[in-house]
């Protein structure tokens, strides 16, 4: 067992991978020693420099792999290891915080149940997520280190669509890929209806064009194929995501 050169009553975490970007720039690039009063699990003093316990995969104490509710008393040492992949029941399904409309619409337009409402509180969300069954995504630190938030994921990402091909990597998503059967403004599912069914709703330009329509079951919004689809392929093809 490697020998621990932390203080007493101090507690070395050596913070690895993409997880150093909840630390301070000051805290980058090195260990982080912090004080403990011996009382707390790891999980605590991990989140009290700015790591949501969601976002950990594995924590060694002293070398040796412990649960985030082991209690640390001073002088170890703590490597806490990210989140790379993670696995999901399937079909998946998600709901986003305010903040990720971008990714919602990639992800229904990949036939992935997506819950998003540019107006949802974190209360909110916290609820759909448990009654929904559904994985919560947020860049909000600070809602994933609530302790009744556990089956949710940090978006690294800030461009949506690096942000959809980084959730796709993490869940594994291109098992469920069904491009163009929700709806993007909704989530609801698309049924197909012939031109006559939607003579009122498009362009008459349309209708003279195109053969193949389909309409939201939810909220009665009109879809067809177009060059908006190769486009949208083509943007995530440059992401390394690709629709089938």
């Amino acid at each position: 067992m490697p020998r621990s050169t932390a203080s007493p009553r101090h507690l070395r975490l050596r913070v690895h991978g993409r997880l150093a970007r909840f630390l301070s720039p000051a805290r980058r690039g090195g260990d982080v020693e912090i004080p403990i009063d011996g009382t707390h699990g790891v999980k605590d003093p991990i989140e009290s420099i700015g790591i949501p316990h969601v976002e950990v995969a594995a924590v060694e104490v002293d070398g040796e792999r412990r649960p985030l509710a082991h209690r640390v008393h001073g002088g170890e040492t703590v490597d806490v290891y990210p989140v790379e992949r993670q696995s999901i029941d399937l079909p998946p399904r998600f709901v986003l915080d305010a903040h990720l409309g971008r990714l919602a619409r990639y992800l229904r337009l990949a036939g992935i149940d997506t819950a998003y409402s540019a107006l949802a509180r974190d209360d909110v969300l916290r609820e759909a997520a448990q009654a929904g069954r559904r994985v919560l995504l947020t860049r909000d630190v600070a809602l994933l280190k609530r302790g009744d938030v556990d089956d949710a994921a940090f978006v690294y990402a800030v461009a949506p669509v690096e942000q959809f091909a980084e959730i796709c990597a993490r869940f594994g998503l291109d098992r469920s890929f069904a491009p163009f059967t929700r709806c993007a403004r909704c989530n609801g599912r698309l049924e197909p209806v012939d031109a006559a069914g939607v003579a009122d709703d498009v362009p008459t330009r349309v209708l003279q064009a195109v053969e193949r329509f389909s309409r939201c079951t939810e909220c009665g919004q009109v879809y067809w194929p177009g060059t908006h689809e190769s486009r949208l392929r083509a943007r995530l093809a440059l992401a390394g995501v690709h629709l089938p």
